[in-house]
Formats: structure tokens, sequence, C-alpha cells
């Protein structure tokens, strides 16, 4: 089963909470939009949710962009979601 992660990313920060299939909430954490807070992030979900992960991005391409990139490096999943 695919753990999702949504992000609603900001300038400075990002916030990313992670559910399980059905929508129940597992965890919640808040990292700096840096390339160490997105390792950090990554490094977060990887430990404690493991398996096939999808990352859920806001849509906000002029601050999501490097987080992006972060994660399909890392060779995760990554879905774009309108922000509205």
């Amino acid at each position: 089963m695919v753990t999702m992660v949504g992000v609603d990313v900001h300038k400075r920060t990002h916030t990313a909470v992670v559910v399980d299939p059905v929508g129940r909430q597992l965890g919640v954490r808040t990292v700096r939009a840096t390339d160490a807070g997105h390792r950090q992030l990554l490094g977060w979900v990887l430990r404690e949710f493991g398996g096939e992960v999808e990352f859920a991005i806001e849509d906000c391409r002029h601050v999501s962009t490097r987080l992006e990139r972060a994660l399909l490096g890392a060779g995760q999943v990554v879905l774009r979601v309108p922000p509205k």
C-alpha cells in the first residue's frame, strides 16, 4: 500500500503531512525550504514510513521546484496538486 505525503510549500518552510491509504494522519513535519531541509524531510519520511511513498506537492513552482527536484533526484514519486 502507498503512503501519501502531502506537502504545503511556502517561501521559507514546507510542511508535510503523512496519511495512510484511508486518509488517517500518521505524522506532520515542518522543515526549512532549503536543500538541508529537503534532505531532512525525505530522511524522516523514509525512516518513519518507508515502503512505497508518494509525495503530493502543492503546485507553486516558484517555491516548490527545488523540493521537487530533490525528491525526483532521490528516486521518489512526485505528484503536483493544484493550489485551489
